[in-house]
């Protein structure tokens, strides 16, 4: 699969320079973990997924995320992490953590986006192209959370280790 792809596909300029700078900014090799919780926390509108309503919910939600990641640092101490979601919310939170690396940018379903602006989209490129680029991905996944394929795909064009994990 992964040899398909990079048959077919090439990175744009755009793309290479933002992988490049933060593989720079990470400094070596690192490990990913992937946070799907399309629309739970109220800031990534998609189709017709509601969000949580209750705060305390909310929040309780994204400890339980915070946690997770913690326990997977303990897992592979001092290596970086590059933290990957679709919440907003949820990036700025895991990027106080000492050694998570994010991608910063606007944050959009390519399938549910009606912008003709392609940088709209760069992040979910360069997310894609990052996790490629990590020694294992991790799907992190509670409660009501999304069940994303996207890590996999990511993982299968560098054969690169994968799991998900259930809190």
């Amino acid at each position: 699969w992964g040899a398909l792809f990079q048959e077919l596909f090439r990175p744009c300029e755009a793309i290479e320079n933002a992988v490049a700078a933060k593989r720079m900014e990470i400094g070596g090799d690192y490990i990913s973990a992937v946070f799907r919780f399309q629309n739970l926390l109220g800031d990534f509108k998609e189709y017709k997924y509601s969000d949580i309503k209750d705060e305390a919910s909310r929040e309780q939600l994204i400890e339980r995320c915070l946690q997770g990641l913690s326990m997977l640092m303990e897992k592979h101490p001092g290596m970086p992490v590059l933290v990957t979601s679709d919440s907003g919310i949820f990036v700025e939170r895991a990027s106080g953590l000492p050694g998570v690396h994010v991608v910063g940018g606007s944050r959009v379903h390519i399938g549910s986006n009606t912008s003709d602006k392609s940088d709209v989209y760069l992040n979910s490129f360069v997310d894609f192209y990052m996790l490629a680029g990590s020694q294992k991905i991790y799907s992190i996944h509670s409660g009501r959370m999304y069940v994303t394929n996207f890590p996999t795909y990511a993982a299968k064009l560098n054969d690169i280790p994968f799991e998900r994990i259930w809190l």
